[in-house]
């Protein structure tokens, strides 16, 4: 697995350290989770997280990537997108979440299509039972 440097390249964002912390906790991941999921220690993340250092550009983007959402929101360049804070109360959603990303590309690839063909059966019926009413 690449390893992803942490580089001090410009003085830690608080801003950006609040925000990793609330997208990860949205989604119910631990830091030693996200820290496995990038490569890194488990201290890193906590230097991300309390402003104590600011990952690398590379580290930034797949930060977003784990946390499921955009670079920018992490940056906080787009104030109007507020995905990363909402939490999750749905304990099947972090299920889910968690078993995903336990799954291989290939076997995630072939559930997105399964998922696909099923939405399009599930608004066929729907459509078909709105037009029999």
């Amino acid at each position: 697995m690449e390893r992803l440097d942490m580089v001090k390249r410009t003085p830690p964002d608080r801003g950006l350290a609040t925000r990793i912390k609330e997208a990860r906790l949205a989604i119910g991941l631990t830091q030693q989770e996200l820290a496995d999921q990038l490569g890194v220690s488990h201290g890193i993340i906590q230097m991300w997280e309390n402003a104590r250092r600011s990952p690398s550009v590379d580290s930034l983007h797949a930060v977003a990537n784990a946390l499921m959402i955009e670079t920018a929101d992490l940056l906080g360049k787009d104030q109007t997108r507020t995905g990363y804070t909402a939490p999750i109360s749905d304990p099947r959603e972090l299920t889910l979440i968690r078993e995903w990303r336990r799954l291989s590309r290939r076997t995630q690839d072939n559930l997105l299509q399964l998922i696909g063909v099923t939405l399009d059966l599930a608004i066929e019926h729907q459509h078909q039972h709105s037009e029999s009413t």
